[in-house]
């Protein structure tokens, strides 16, 4: 799946950077078992799950964090990084995000892997876009947008 130099590497870097600033941080830690009388789970419990649950996943953990900068007045830096294991994986753990996220009053910049804001509650099955669904993992890149 993923290098663990690479994890071990984004794991240093928000660790350092959390250590040395003065920043906002969170971070959530998460696990889920599902049990079912059929061989897959029934759709409500493995859909718009953000690909972390499979029909086939009985155990799911995942942990994420981040640190928001403010880096002037109107402009804010946001590094984030999470990660992800299933039963049905294997013993492989899973980048679910790693980004780097940069705001100004009227433009922002996003790169890496990074989890599209939850609409309408989770209620809707393609959160306003079908790329960027609740249904699957989030799509690595670059997004450059308007906030206005």
């Amino acid at each position: 799946m993923v290098n663990r130099s690479i994890i071990s590497f984004l794991l240093f870097s928000f660790v350092s950077v959390a250590v040395f600033s003065q920043a906002e941080y969170s971070g959530e830690v998460n696990l889920s078992g599902m049990v079912s009388s059929q061989d897959n789970l029934p759709f409500w419990m493995h859909h718009n799950k953000r690909g972390r649950i499979l029909e086939n996943t009985n155990v799911a953990g995942w942990v994420s964090g981040k640190a928001i900068f403010e880096t002037g007045f109107y402009s804010s830096l946001e590094i984030g990084a999470g990660g992800l294991v299933r039963d049905n994986e294997g013993d492989e753990f899973a980048v679910d995000e790693a980004y780097a996220h940069f705001q100004t009053e009227d433009l922002y910049i996003t790169a890496g892997i990074k989890h599209q804001e939850e609409l309408y509650n989770g209620l809707s099955a393609s959160n306003r876009s079908i790329l960027w669904s609740l249904n699957s993992r989030a799509i690595p890149g670059l997004q450059i947008g308007t906030n206005k």
